[in-house]
Parts: C-alpha cells; structure tokens; sequence
C-alpha cells in the first residue's frame, strides 16, 4: 500500500485521477486523506467512483452535523 501525498489546492477529481493511475502502475492500493476524508484507489478502479465516494461521504457528514446542531 502506498499513501499519496495531495498537493495543496489539488481537485479531487486530478487526486482520484493520479491515485488510480499510481494503483495500477504499482498493482496496490493507494490511500489518501482529502479535507478529513479517507480515500483509497485499487488497481483497476474508476476515478469517477472515488470522486463519487468522497462526496457521498461529505454529505453525510454534513447531515450528521446539522443534526447534531438541531438538538
């Protein structure tokens, strides 16, 4: 498993993009942390999968903490 290194005011569509090219060149996993949220590219993956994950786990977070702030 290699842990990617996101630059500074990186996209996360260019970090899912370079993490799945990174997997498949290595034939491991890549793992990184993306404003608080762990993502992880396989060999083989879509980018496109990861860009939707990482979303999908913002949004939850965000339903979360608004019900959280509501009690």
């Amino acid at each position: 498993m290699k842990i990617y290194e996101i630059r500074p005011c990186s996209h996360i569509v260019v970090v899912a993009e370079e993490m799945v090219a990174i997997a498949n060149k290595i034939g491991e996993p890549v793992v990184a942390e993306f404003n608080g949220t762990g993502i992880v590219a396989n060999p083989g993956n879509n980018p496109d999968d990861i860009v939707y994950y990482y979303f999908k786990q913002r949004q939850i977070l965000q339903e979360f903490l608004r019900a959280k702030n509501q009690k």
